[in-house]
């Protein structure tokens, strides 16, 4: 079987990870409209040949849950992002915490542009070291709704930031060149 179209069902869950797994040449599966509301990881990083799952007007299409999942025990979360952003790129609500994630660049957000709520919380390995070319205040505020008015939550606890993370300087009014503070970024502190 390489196509499954069970649009508009009343199928609300994925079957069990062994009876999915005999779909093993499965590349196109149609959920539309149906009431899936929950996508386990193994549907995605489990199956290298579907390569066209669509869940568009399902509930899961918005919001997902994989907290706990132990996602960052091996590098396939990382390694296929991608196809996640690709299978729900209508995302607007995403948990990844506490999954012991460990690579904050894999975390493609720019993939997800209408998310509006983010809990990478409780992943203490995920921010690199300062010194590293990775910000999360560069990320997050260049996003287009993560860093604007319509974001609604960023988890961020535990996970690594530190002092050396967080830089501020003190600039004299006038003073030329000095880089202060915006109102969009000092939302980030309140």
């Amino acid at each position: 079987l390489e196509s499954l179209r069970l649009r508009g069902t009343n199928i609300s869950c994925f079957p069990p990870r062994s009876s999915f797994s005999r779909l093993s040449k499965l590349r196109a599966l149609d959920l539309s409209g149906a009431l899936v509301d929950y996508l386990p990881p193994s549907a995605l990083f489990e199956h290298p040949l579907l390569e066209n799952m669509n869940l568009s007007g399902t509930p899961v299409w918005r919001s997902l849950d994989w907290s706990a999942h132990g996602l960052g025990l091996t590098s396939v979360f990382a390694q296929n992002f991608h196809r996640l952003a690709r299978a729900l790129p209508m995302l607007e609500s995403f948990n990844v915490s506490g999954n012991g994630l460990r690579d904050a660049s894999a975390l493609d957000l720019a993939a997800l542009p209408l998310l509006e709520r983010l809990d990478v919380s409780h992943n203490p390995e995920l921010t690199p070291p300062a010194e590293a070319s990775f910000s999360w205040w560069k990320v997050l505020s260049a996003h287009p709704t993560l860093g604007g008015p319509n974001a609604r939550f960023i988890g961020l606890a535990n996970v690594g930031l530190r002092a050396e993370h967080i830089k501020l300087t003190r600039s004299e009014k006038g003073q030329s060149g000095a880089a202060g503070l915006t109102c969009a970024e000092l939302r980030w502190l309140a």
